[in-house]
């Protein structure tokens, strides 16, 4: 997120944005899990018959807290990012 509000403002984002920036990430990080209906009945229910990978385009760090919160990270094999 740092690295896009540098991006987005061609280097003049001020020292207190960034602090307003890295708040947001601390909020977004402690919001609770919400799950869609049913997700974790049809994950568990997959991962007795198949070999269950997570594959995400965010922070990996970021990502497996997530997965940990969310229930789900004992069901999938793997969490990788690209």
């Amino acid at each position: 997120m740092i690295e896009t509000s540098i991006e987005l403002t061609d280097g003049s984002v001020s020292g207190k944005e960034i602090q307003q920036v890295l708040e947001f990430g601390r909020e977004m990080l402690a919001a609770p899990i919400e799950l869609l209906p049913h997700v974790h009945e049809v994950v568990e229910e997959l991962s007795k018959n198949f070999l269950l990978l997570l594959i995400t385009k965010g922070d990996l760090i970021d990502q497996e807290i997530k997965i940990a919160r969310s229930g789900l990270a004992d069901y999938f094999s793997a969490v990788g990012s690209c």
